[in-house]
């Protein structure tokens, strides 16, 4: 019962858009183009966990099933009608970084063999364990991230005390507000930042790519919404999240 709570909204989008399709014929038509992209992705992420499971690995499987349905995951801070808002954003205003997030989280889960898919906050995460290096990656409401150990707790406590994991959930609300301009204008400069940032002088383990005004918009929009519900104090851990450049910053 808890499980439909935060799905029926996502549903109810759904059959929203569908009736709204009817009324023309263009927007039709993009939707077909969009519903093959993401049908294609989620159908790679069903076969090889199909083929997985004959080597006895049944996480592939259910890990791209999760991946499919983090497109109709809501929060449960969220009233119905913000979720069902949000859900209708998600595959309209979002459309774009929606259809490259549900494709990449299921090449992740095809590639790479310690994984695993949970939903927090209305959004999907794919966290790889036992990595060698540790990022994230936001692409409108699914995120990968990248660990050196394992989860040991339960999901939530693993969000709201893995800084990593907060900050890429501040990506989420610039996704939401920037809609269709958010890959050209955060995505791509993102990822072109991250391939080539510098460590700053002065500072320990911050990097040119920390003081990007995408990425400090980040960790403001997660500043404000883990104080709002979990009293979180982000200033402790300003110096390596920065919410604004330092003065003395060229």
């Amino acid at each position: 019962m808890n499980l439909m709570k935060h799905f029926a909204p996502g549903i109810l989008a759904g059959i929203i858009i569908c009736l709204l399709l009817k009324i023309s014929f263009v927007v039709l038509k993009v939707y077909i183009f969009y519903v093959l992209l993401m049908g294609t992705s989620a159908a790679l992420g069903i076969i090889s966990g199909l083929i997985c499971i004959f080597s006895g690995n049944k996480t592939t499987l259910t890990n791209a099933f999760r991946i499919l349905g983090g497109n109709f995951y809501t929060s449960e801070k969220q009233t119905f009608f913000s979720a069902l808002l949000q859900v209708l954003l998600r595959h309209t205003w979002e459309m774009p970084q929606t259809a490259l997030g549900h494709f990449y989280l299921q090449i992740q889960n095809i590639l790479v063999s310690k994984k695993r898919v949970d939903y927090w906050g209305g959004a999907t995460f794919l966290i790889l364990e036992n990595q060698k290096t540790r990022k994230g990656v936001s692409i409108g409401s699914f995120i990968n991230v990248y660990i050196k150990d394992e989860i040991k707790d339960d999901f939530e406590t693993a969000v709201t005390k893995g800084m990593l994991f907060m900050h890429e959930y501040g990506h989420t609300f610039d996704s939401r507000i920037y809609g269709i301009f958010f890959l050209p204008l955060i995505g791509l400069p993102s990822l072109i930042s991250a391939a080539t940032a510098k460590p700053v002088e002065g500072t320990k383990g911050v990097l040119t790519h920390d003081y990007r005004w995408y990425e400090m918009s980040a960790n403001r929009h997660a500043a404000r919404y883990f104080k709002k519900y979990y009293s979180f104090d982000w200033k402790v851990f300003e110096d390596l999240y920065p919410l604004q450049k330092p003065s003395d910053y060229a």
